[in-house]
């Protein structure tokens, strides 16, 4: 899914900017920074979600995802490791235990510093299809 596509983000939960390579990410994001995708369509049961994302944070981050609500079902739990710069990519994954179907996505970000990572897109992949079903990005 690309970022310029996103549902909303609380104040103070980051700031939408363009990448020098083209396209948009979504910067600033610190600790208990929320990012909200409303109706997210054919999301599978126990997807992959894949971040592509920049973390130039020396400490790594976690991004915690939940359905339904900000406190709702926490669904899965994604490590970022620290990267070599914010603008040095790389994609990262997750198991969700999750429903299959339409759904309310909660992103919720943990880590220290003053910016944890940059967030350039994310999809959702079926394991058992072996393939890409949902994907959100903030290309134009």
């Amino acid at each position: 899914m690309r970022q310029e596509g996103f549902g909303y983000m609380p104040a103070g939960a980051g700031v939408k900017r363009q990448c020098l390579k083209g396209g948009y990410e979504v910067r600033g994001l610190k600790e208990g920074s929320i990012l909200a995708y409303p109706k997210v369509a054919s999301v599978p049961g126990n997807a992959v979600l894949s971040f592509h994302v920049a973390c130039g944070n020396p400490a790594g981050a976690v991004i915690e995802e939940r359905t339904n609500a900000v406190q709702g079902t926490l669904v899965g739990r994604c490590q970022v490791p620290p990267g070599t710069g914010w603008e040095d990519y790389q994609d990262v994954e997750c198991q969700l235990a999750n429903g299959a179907g339409r759904v309310d996505v909660y992103l919720t970000f943990k880590g220290q510093g003053e910016e944890l990572l940059r967030l350039d897109r994310m999809s959702f992949s079926d394991v058992a299809a072996k393939e890409k079903i949902c994907a959100i990005t903030l290309d134009r």
